[in-house]
């Protein structure tokens, strides 16, 4: 019994050694990671990091073989170095880039003094740490998952891709996913920088010129030169310094309900400084009413106004003191979401979403052969439904449709003109009135999230940039501001396809 006693502590003493044996690895050459010519003493650091174990790099290097999961055939896409207590150094002028999906867990440590490069995902989990003295270059996922990022003096992160910082516990690890920037340090976001409960610490310089979404909880100051979309449909954020919006921010604000879990919001207990434009959508069937009370989707000491501004027209926007409000329109119209026009048998079926109808009467079909001069073709009577449809069984062969409402009182409006030609239907950019003074109304292709609107000078300097609601297919964009002349408006549908068509202001 003792002998087996005594082996079996044997064994497991060794185990044990064999993890936490220490190793200092170095790599001094160029190129191959797993070339023992390139490894001080030509050791090559074993699957997993023992710990105490340290790696330095000292040349410029990549593992992994860009095996990653999803990929067929791929079995064994972690990189080593994920326990142990492992220590890697990445020393000044050294380069270690990561093209396997990595898990960095077990409290190890990443000391980034040269430059680092993940080229596939990347994690931090379970209280390990990230110091970042020199550049990170995300190239595609990154997530800070239970372990902290911290930029020093002189550390620069440049987010390429995803970077993702959550607050979720993980088994015994219930730490919080932060992100720390020292003084000096920068954090330069240029695709999608997603908080999703994590924490973030600014001392440094935040640049996002990207998007910024989740929910946040920032210490120090925000600057915001891309979009921020707080939330996941929708969220918070809160920034204990100051924020301030750049002439090319887009603020895209989602509203759920009256109540403050059900709205996006920006919580700032500093100054804010206002600019850019905002937009504003409603999500999950909500529909205001005009007894609503106002809904602050920013607070702050306010400064300045935005430039350029989209709401659902059950909504207006009230500038306060100490808040930015939404405040429930007086008179609510219905509103088309977009309109569509599909073959169906021998006959053509024009449909059209609407996201809310309020003492509408009923709605009139009308048609033309040369897009100018309309007349009704049909009718159908409001019945307080979210999509409604026509069919049309005398359409020629090119046929331009729109949908005329009709109030209670008279008073009507009219949905975006679709052309229908040869079994396909297309919305045709347009922009009215060509002559004006103050607003245009926009109309273009049902807007994804990556859509934009740009207007332009007639030399091409950029005047405005704005951000249509996505699945709408008509903007009202304020160029009041604007001097007199001609301009050209730009629509990006969000792949590759570019309208352009020109307007007047007086």
């Amino acid at each position: 019994m003792h002998k087996y006693l005594r082996t079996l502590f044997v064994f497991a003493f060794l185990s044990v050694s064999f993890c936490c044996f220490a190793i200092d690895y170095v790599f001094t050459g160029n190129g191959d990671w797993t070339n023992p010519n390139n490894w001080k003493g030509g050791i090559v650091p074993p699957a997993s990091l023992q710990a105490g174990s340290t790696i330095t790099i000292n040349g410029s290097t990549s593992t992994g073989t860009s095996c990653r999961p999803g990929i067929p055939g791929c079995t064994n896409y972690t990189d080593p170095f994920s326990a142990c207590f492992g220590i890697i150094t990445i020393a000044p002028g050294g380069s270690l880039s990561f093209n396997n999906y990595t898990q960095f867990s077990f409290h190890g440590t990443i000391i980034v003094d040269g430059t680092m490069n993940t080229s596939t995902t990347m994690e931090i989990y379970d209280g390990s740490n990230t110091y970042i003295n020199g550049i990170l270059n995300v190239e595609a996922s990154f997530f800070g998952n239970q372990g902290t990022v911290t930029i020093n003096n002189g550390g620069v992160i440049n987010n390429k891709a995803v970077f993702t910082n959550t607050g979720s516990p993980v088994f015994q690890f219930p730490t919080i996913g932060r992100l720390i920037i020292n003084a000096g340090g920068v954090f330069n976001n240029t695709a999608i920088a997603s908080f999703q409960a994590g924490k973030l610490t600014n001392n440094g310089t935040v640049s996002n010129q990207a998007i910024l979404s989740g929910n946040a909880t920032i210490t120090g100051n925000l600057t915001n030169d891309g979009t921020l979309a707080p939330g996941n449909s929708p969220g918070n954020y809160s920034v204990t310094g100051d924020y301030t919006a750049t002439a090319t921010a887009v603020h895209n604000w989602e509203v759920g309900g009256t109540a403050s879990s059900n709205y996006d919001q920006l919580n700032v207990s500093g100054s804010v400084y206002l600019n850019g434009t905002l937009n504003v959508s409603l999500i999950n069937g909500f529909v205001p009413s005009a007894g609503n009370a106002d809904l602050p989707i920013i607070t702050g000491i306010v400064n300045g106004t935005f430039a350029s501004v989209n709401l659902p027209p059950q909504y207006e926007l009230v500038y306060k003191s100490n808040s930015v409000a939404l405040r429930p329109s007086s008179v609510l119209p219905v509103i088309f979401s977009n309109v569509e026009v599909k073959e169906d048998a021998n006959s053509v079926r024009v449909s059209w979403k609407i996201q809310t109808e309020i003492n509408v009467s009923h709605y009139e079909i009308e048609r033309s052969n040369n897009g100018k001069d309309f007349r009704k073709i049909g009718e159908v009577g409001a019945a307080s439904l979210s999509q409604y449809s026509f069919l049309d069984a005398t359409s020629q062969n090119k046929t331009f449709y729109r949908i005329k409402s009709v109030d209670n009182d008279g008073k009507y409006s009219y949905s975006i003109v679709i052309t229908y030609s040869q079994g396909k239907s297309a919305v045709t950019m347009m922009v009215f009135p060509s002559l004006t003074k103050g607003v245009i109304n926009i109309q273009h292709g049902i807007a994804l999230v990556s859509s934009r609107i740009v207007v332009s000078a007639i030399d091409g300097k950029i005047m405005k940039t704005i951000s249509p609601l996505p699945g709408t297919q008509k903007t009202s964009v304020d160029v009041s501001g604007l001097k007199g002349g001609v301009y050209v408006v730009r629509y990006y549908n969000g792949h590759s396809t570019v309208d352009c068509i020109k307007f007047i202001k007086q």
